[in-house]
């Protein structure tokens, strides 16, 4: 709580620091607008393996990834003051209790969403919606909010004008393993699988990086 006011934002970011930016994630859009009848699918560990009273604490764990696809059925806005106060999809699927928190995902293949709740036998289930708030872009800072798939960071670019270093900050360029091939940085958006990239500063800043700025 703030003075009177609720703080609810329904999401969390974990920071997972790589030399290897190559690595696949997927891609997430922050500014897609649903709309009735829209479909969208959700994956989660529906129905969590718990063990069985005549089980061993040693036994192997049973799961299996589960995926629902579903038609948007209603679209509940941002409401400022709501004790929920993130957008909201309605579908018409049964998303099984263990699915909360796994991704939602658009007809184009971009994360949109979180899963929130399902109604076993009801066949109703809500999502948290990126878009609709400027939470989600918050929360995220590093995901280009405009174009899925690419990062808001700190990159190293050689003398072919190469990208060869990415960072969340400039600073952890410096530690970069390819750091000695770094012969300048920029802020920028970045495709970490093409490796394509467009400057988001003025001017691009000169190696090797000195001092650090924080995003």
């Amino acid at each position: 709580m703030l003075g009177n006011r609720l703080i609810a934002t329904e999401l969390a970011a974990i920071w997972i620091e790589t030399n290897d930016s190559r690595k696949g994630f997927l891609p997430v859009d922050c500014r897609w607008r649903p709309s009735i009848g829209d479909e969208v699918m959700a994956l989660g560990s529906a129905d969590l393996d718990r063990k069985m009273p005549d089980e061993s604490d040693d036994r192997p764990m049973r799961q299996y990834l589960y995926g629902s696809l579903a038609a948007i059925t209603e679209i509940v806005p941002f409401t400022n003051g709501s004790t929920r106060p993130w957008p909201m999809i309605r579908v018409a699927a049964n998303w099984p209790g263990g699915m909360s928190g796994g991704p939602v995902f658009n007809r184009a293949g971009n994360v949109v969403g979180l899963v929130r709740t399902g109604f076993m036998g009801e066949e109703v289930a809500t999502a948290a919606l990126f878009s609709g708030w400027n939470v989600s872009e918050m929360t995220f800072p590093t995901i280009d909010p405009v174009n899925p798939g690419r990062l808001r960071c700190w990159i190293g670019i050689d003398g072919d004008d190469e990208a060869v270093a990415a960072a969340r900050t400039e600073t952890a360029l410096a530690s970069h393993p390819n750091c000695s091939s770094i012969a300048r940085t920029m802020f920028a958006t970045f495709d970490p699988q093409s490796r394509e990239y467009t400057s988001l500063s003025p001017t691009p800043c000169t190696a090797p990086p000195v001092g650090g700025l924080p995003w």
